[in-house]
């Protein structure tokens, strides 16, 4: 049986759904409250290594932290949060505490060293009620295979090896797709939004090498 919601936070290396290979770096947003996550270093709080977040463009907040959650901060476009993986076969996912009330908000792997409107990228796009395979191409944005409906709650993960990029909820496969137009050289991994109206909640995001 999992742990209550009020417990879970107090339990380092708590169970995650899914961990397909060793963890590379985890952040489960412990700590004091903070309106910008930018160059904060990830607690480890479900394994890993240490890295710190970086801020692709600017320094306007966009995610901090508000009861050891992740959080829409601020009124701004803050663009891309990014980390360094080491590795462009990866697995990340995070838990969806409430969902977002807009549609602009992504989970990135494989991100080449341009923000925004340049950037290339596959990722997962949270929206009102459902997750999606979006891959952005030069900023040029294109849904991959079928929309997952989410509820808040809900833990979704986005696993890319080789051409295959997979969209995960709760530990299960929900589907893939092929895709060869992003290389896996591209390591970056973490999180894009470009609106400035995107309320959601996150928490327990963890980047896992695949197994």
């Amino acid at each position: 049986m999992s742990p209550m919601p009020a417990m879970r936070r107090r339990i380092v290396g708590a169970p995650h759904p899914i961990i397909p290979g060793s963890v590379i770096t985890s952040d489960r947003f412990s700590g004091a409250n903070v309106t910008n996550i930018r160059n904060r270093a990830l607690d480890l709080g479900l394994g890993g290594s240490a890295k710190t977040w970086t801020q692709m463009v600017g320094t306007t907040n966009g995610i901090g932290i508000t009861s050891e959650m992740a959080v829409r901060s601020g009124t701004g476009n803050a663009r891309r949060y990014n980390l360094d993986a080491g590795t462009g076969n990866v697995y990340t996912s995070v838990k969806i505490v409430t969902k977002p009330t807009q549609n602009f908000l992504y989970m990135v792997v494989r991100g080449d060293g341009n923000d925004g409107p340049s950037a290339s990228w596959y990722g997962v796009r949270f929206s009102i009620a459902a997750a999606q395979l979006f891959k952005s191409i030069g900023g040029t944005l294109t849904g991959l295979g079928l929309a997952l409906a989410i509820a808040d709650g809900t833990t979704v993960g986005i696993k890319v090896e080789g051409s295959d990029v997979a969209l995960y909820a709760n530990g299960l496969l929900f589907n893939s797709v092929t895709d060869t137009s992003i290389p896996d050289t591209n390591h970056g991994v973490g999180f894009q939004h470009n609106t400035t109206g995107d309320g959601f909640v996150l928490d327990d995001y963890l980047v896992a090498n695949v197994a």
